[in-house]
């Protein structure tokens, strides 16, 4: 069976909603802003604790309004869509006057830092008839797009397995211990392993329903929180997943995202870590590489399909693709991960 056209361009909405953007950090300046720009999104204000900060992205970007207030940012008429994009402290004050407001709303993840708060934010935006949408952005990297493309055509047959495994080295890198993230309790799986956690979750098409995970220490280690895991998954009929990140290893060596997906009719696999293509794999011919080509990368492009899902559904009258209530069922992994760690037990994770 030949390979059918890849899916792995970003949706673009119709029409020009207006984004608000609160926060002017690394990720605003590196990822978020470069996409929008790349995709023609139209940024009419952002906001910062720090006004001199959000000038300088503002210049950077030609963003025309600078607020030193959240509230004025989301209160404005040119404002359609607010994208948070600051840590878990005073992001709740920002959704509550966003939801006031009557702003849809982008945020990043994790949604909260805890499954309490998160819900209580997906309920207040639901309550209050707001499209929210997670920024899970790495279903929207072309590459795993791609992977979910193979699996909704049927080329893969029935997914059994899929391999997660990473390899960087965040411990030794300098914000280790002086950034808010290398105090934190918890680190790897929150803030990092969550993507593919989701990632999982994109490519089976369902839940897990036992789950293990393990979180090793690194002797010496400079953040605070955990920075490897090692996680297993069993889903219903007998698919399993396993996720193992390591973000302990010494600087140097060559750092690698690798991901598999094996069915009874084929395999897909890749590291984006590289420009190199995924390569596919198929019963029907055995002896034959597929390498079907998947413009873009994650950075910009993952950015620009969780925006542009948001506005495509705010223009649609739908549920964007990572809405706030799927979001929830990637927290009860994560929760589910840090609670088998702790108690050295098999979990089943809709029990969080």
């Amino acid at each position: 069976m030949p390979l059918p056209e890849i899916a792995s361009q970003p949706p673009r909405p119709q029409t020009a909603l207006r984004i608000g953007v609160v926060g002017a950090g690394g990720i605003v300046r590196d990822a978020h802003l470069p996409a929008y720009k790349k995709a023609g999104f139209t940024v009419s204000a952002i906001c910062d604790v720090l006004p001199k900060a959000a000038r300088a992205v503002a210049d950077q970007f030609g963003i025309e309004h600078v607020e030193s207030d959240v509230r004025a940012l989301v209160e404005r008429d040119d404002v359609d869509v607010v994208d948070i994009a600051i840590p878990d402290s005073g992001r709740l004050e920002v959704v509550e006057a966003a939801v006031a407001a009557g702003k849809h709303l982008l945020i990043q993840k994790p949604l909260a830092h805890d499954l309490p708060t998160a819900r209580r934010i997906v309920d207040m935006a639901r309550e209050g008839g707001i499209v929210l949408a997670i920024n899970q952005n790495a279903r929207w990297a072309p590459r795993f797009r791609a992977a979910r493309s193979l699996i909704e055509n049927g080329h893969l047959g029935d997914v059994y397995l899929v391999r997660w495994e990473m390899r960087n080295f965040a411990d030794s890198q300098s914000w280790a211990k002086d950034a808010w993230y290398g105090r934190e309790e918890r680190f790897q799986i929150l803030f990092w392993t969550i993507h593919h956690l989701d990632l999982v979750r994109y490519w089976m098409g369902m839940e897990p329903v036992r789950l293990f995970a393990s979180l090793p220490k690194r002797p010496g280690q400079n953040m605070k929180g955990d920075v490897v895991s090692s996680i297993a998954m069993d889903f219903p009929d007998g698919q399993h997943a396993i996720v193992l990140d390591n973000n302990a290893s010494l600087p140097g060596r060559d750092v690698h995202q690798y991901f598999g997906i094996e069915g009874t009719e084929g395999l897909v696999e890749g590291d984006v870590a590289h420009s190199d293509p995924i390569t596919v794999r198929l019963s029907s011919d055995p002896h034959t590489v597929f390498r079907p080509p998947c413009e873009g990368q994650w950075y910009p492009d993952g950015f620009i399909g969780a925006m542009g899902d948001l506005l495509c559904a705010i223009e649609q009258g739908r549920s964007p693709q990572v809405s706030g209530e799927d979001h929830l069922k990637t927290l009860q992994l994560v929760e589910a991960a840090y609670d088998s760690a702790r108690r050295g037990q098999v979990v089943c994770p809709a029990d969080y």
